[in-house]
């Protein structure tokens, strides 16, 4: 089992043109990501896909989309200002989110949040 989650420290992000790009500086099997964002003068969060990478250059999208529907412990996704997104101990240096729209509310993140499962090998 993998109940213990901590959060990775020393995340880096940045904008990047249609979302956002996150660096955690090393390999880690992922528990999930939460962030927020100002909802204010932007496109709605919709159309939007997870992309993990472990080298930087070959990225893997998941088959999970943005909005993602309901999660049962935070809900439907993304709501006020915020978003969680869940992994399964994927393991990724690297997650980008990439927006159908370049004016996404999602390239408003002012906060930003990775977890990470320390058990699992």
């Amino acid at each position: 089992e993998y109940k213990r989650q901590e959060e990775v420290k020393e995340t880096k992000w940045s904008k990047i043109k249609n979302g956002i790009a996150v660096d955690l500086g090393k390999v880690y099997r992922l528990s999930h990501l939460k962030l927020q964002y100002s909802p204010q003068k932007c496109d709605e969060i919709v159309d939007g896909n997870v992309l993990l990478s472990i080298d930087g250059k070959n990225w893997t999208a998941l088959p999970e989309v943005i909005p993602t529907g309901a999660i049962p412990a935070a809900g439907q996704q993304p709501s006020k200002g915020q978003l969680q997104f869940p992994f399964l101990g994927d393991p990724a240096r690297f997650i980008k989110i990439e927006m159908a729209s370049n004016l996404s509310c999602i390239s408003g993140t002012t906060k930003l949040w990775v977890y990470q499962l320390p058990d699992f090998k």
